[in-house]
């Protein structure tokens, strides 16, 4: 007995569902972001065609492809859909499933890595040098609260500790602890200098406070 056209079908278990439901909610919210009515088509979201063949949800496809790739949790799933519609102008969810889209992705977010690490070492030595000069504490516990122009939260731990913030520092240090566990590419290359400037921390906090 074949199902109703169009109806959703059931995963065969290689794909997580919170990864196909990740990839399913990036896409439709990119497309209303032109179209605020926008409703997919339910060939999408797979099921049985007319002639009572089962087609798997365009959603899976995607993931499996993505997943072959390395990219295999939500947070990146989201960024290649919005990466594929905003920068290469992806309209149909079919082409997500696109090597040549996925193999420029990742190209994009080695690129993106180091532009970030390097913006964390930039700014935590900032950092040390706003603290070691003639610098008005208030002006640097502004900077603390306002994330600029520090925003990174390497950075701002760093500021709030040099600062003796103590309940930012806490709550910093939670936010990065969390950080470094959903991107640990991210900071695990930089352990050596972090550990460096953080030594340089503990040496300005030591000595008599240059701040008014």
């Amino acid at each position: 007995m074949s199902r109703a056209v169009g109806s959703r079908s059931t995963s065969d278990g290689s794909v997580p569902p919170e990864l196909r439901e990740c990839i399913r909610n990036a896409y439709v919210s990119e497309r209303r972001r032109h179209d605020p009515d926008y409703v997919p088509s339910r060939s999408y979201d797979g099921g049985y065609d007319r002639l009572g063949r089962r087609r798997r949800p365009v959603w899976d496809r995607i993931a499996v492809r993505l997943m072959a790739a390395g990219i295999t949790d939500q947070g990146r799933a989201c960024r290649y859909v919005i990466f594929c519609m905003r920068e290469c102008g992806v309209l149909y969810a079919d082409a997500l499933c696109n090597r040549r889209l996925i193999d420029e992705f990742l190209d994009h977010e080695k690129s993106e890595l180091v532009r970030r690490q390097e913006q964390i070492i930039s700014e935590m030595a900032g950092v040390l040098e706003a603290v070691r000069g003639p610098g008005n504490r208030e002006v640097l516990r502004a900077a603390l609260y306002s994330g600029q122009p520090y925003s990174t939260t390497m950075a701002r731990c760093l500021l709030a500790r040099l600062l003796g913030e103590d309940d930012a520092y806490r709550r910093l240090t939670a936010e990065l602890r969390m950080e470094a566990d959903r991107e640990p590419e991210l900071y695990g290359p930089l352990s050596d200098v972090i550990r460096s400037f953080v030594s340089e921390a503990i040496t300005v906090c030591s000595t008599p406070a240059s701040m008014q």
